[in-house]
């Protein structure tokens, strides 16, 4: 080889090298930040909530542009804002939540959690506005149409629960759904 040959090899191996590292360092990265994830759900249903939520927060820190440390957060501050009635962890999942559909704008399953967390919580017109913004991305999903007729219904609007469960029932024929909207046609 000749030497011009050799000075560019040389910067061209440094930066593969230097691209090796980069990419197992991600890659360590985002193993710490599962296992973070993993540790904070297994002291969440150890009932070690402190522990959790300080886990959660290290996840999103130590992996920002994972939704997933964020939908584990969302769900820990929900799951102890339905509990304990404190307006400050319905305002850490709303922030967190808003965090995961950023980073994953098509995704309606988030919306579609979020919702399931208001609706425990009691507050139908914020599980309503959530499980709509999942069919509005995902419209033929009779999973949230089912699940928006179960709040309608919730809020004793059994016409328009029952026009979901119909509308769900086309889309998946299941007998879970049949059994609804033959409750709700059986009743005045």
């Amino acid at each position: 080889m000749d030497g011009t040959h050799m000075n560019v090899v040389k910067p061209l191996a440094l930066l593969l090298g230097a691209a090796g590292v980069f990419s197992l360092y991600f890659a360590l990265q985002d193993y710490r930040g599962t296992q973070t994830i993993q540790l904070s759900k297994k002291l969440f249903v150890d009932f070690e909530f402190d522990r959790a939520i300080a886990l959660s927060d290290e996840a999103t820190r130590i992996s920002p542009l994972d939704a997933e440390a964020y939908l584990n957060q969302a769900y820990i501050q929900g799951t102890l804002w339905i509990y304990r009635k404190e307006d400050s962890y319905r305002k850490a999942m709303d922030q967190a939540y808003a965090k995961a559909q950023q980073l994953n704008p098509k995704n309606a399953s988030y919306h579609y959690q979020q919702a399931s967390i208001y609706f425990e919580g009691q507050d139908f017109t914020k599980a309503i506005t959530h499980i709509d913004q999942a069919i509005t991305l995902d419209p033929l999903a009779a999973a949230y149409l089912y699940e928006k007729g179960t709040y309608l219904e919730a809020q004793n609007r059994k016409a328009e629960a029952l026009a979901l469960y119909r509308r769900a029932y086309q889309l998946n024929d299941s007998s879970i759904i049949l059994q609804d909207i033959q409750r709700l046609e059986g009743q005045p």
